[in-house]
């Protein structure tokens, strides 16, 4: 009785297991430095690399099995380095939730946002987790962009998308990068960060947002998240997980990954052959 009790426990515990898939983690703790070195706005004198840098996230974490779509620039930051002010960097205190790089955000002027675009077959919620956190950047770079006491708050957005498209358009007519609008809105989750102890300092506040993909039509399972800072003025975020489940906030481990085709780690390719991306105004 017991040995069948137990047979039947583990039957379960295995289809359990088998209900959450992971897609992606990504703690962008190990970059491509010499792309990182590119575009950090050095300038004659300067002995060693700033600690921001513009280049292109796909540049910088290439040949990591997965490619962004990104609109304006998206900043990857360097944890304790000196600043472009001369000044002191980002320090991230006690329990060290970034490592040594995360990335940041603009969330007005000339506002940044990513695109993350998987197949998720038949599964229900896609689950994200990730850490965001107030910072700013010195005048070097055009700030500060944060007002004083004011928190981060980022929108996720989850899109039908099944024809692989990019997610952002360049309009010329605003002069700024818009959502593709024949992506179709499934699902959207806003999440607030903390405020900021000083403007170079993390304040670190760990997030899952449930995106429910019930009501695509496509059936075809591809979909596209969105990451946007809709308030804050610039933030930074860290140590991403995407995990797929019929469980909503389910993040936990899985044995196997879920595949993802060549065509879909490319969905940034079509940004950078037309070579859209503006650059930061300085000042």
């Amino acid at each position: 009785m017991k040995r069948t009790i137990l047979a039947t426990l583990a039957a379960c515990i295995a289809v359990v297991t088998q209900a959450s898939v992971i897609l992606y983690e990504q703690n962008f703790e190990n970059p491509d430095t010499q792309e990182f070195d590119k575009s950090t706005g050095s300038y004659p004198g300067m002995s060693r690399p700033l600690d921001a840098s513009q280049s292109n996230v796909n540049d910088i974490y290439k040949n990591q099995g997965f490619a962004f779509a990104q609109a304006w620039t998206v900043e990857t930051l360097k944890i304790g380095l000196q600043s472009a002010d001369n000044a002191i960097g980002f320090r991230d205190p006690f329990p060290y939730v970034a490592g040594n790089y995360a990335i940041g955000m603009l969330s007005d002027r000339q506002g940044d946002m990513l695109g993350l675009s998987f197949e998720i077959g038949d599964y229900q919620y896609l689950n994200f987790r990730l850490d965001i956190s107030s910072i700013d950047l010195g005048t070097f770079w055009g700030g500060p962009f944060v007002p004083q006491g004011i928190a981060p708050e980022f929108k996720l957005t989850l899109y039908d998308n099944p024809g692989k498209l990019d997610p952002f358009l360049y309009s010329d007519s605003s002069e700024d990068w818009v959502r593709n609008p024949q992506l179709i809105e499934l699902n959207s989750y806003a999440i607030t960060g903390n405020v900021a102890t000083a403007s170079n300092q993390f304040n670190w506040s760990n997030h899952i947002v449930s995106l429910d993909a019930s009501k695509r039509a496509s059936g075809n399972g591809y979909v596209t998240v969105v990451i946007d800072e809709i308030l804050g003025g610039y933030a930074a975020l860290d140590n991403f997980k995407v995990v797929v489940s019929d469980r909503a906030g389910d993040v936990g481990q899985a044995p196997t990954p879920v595949p993802v085709p060549s065509s879909l780690t490319l969905m940034a390719t079509g940004l950078a052959a037309l070579g859209l991306i503006r650059r930061r105004r300085m000042g």
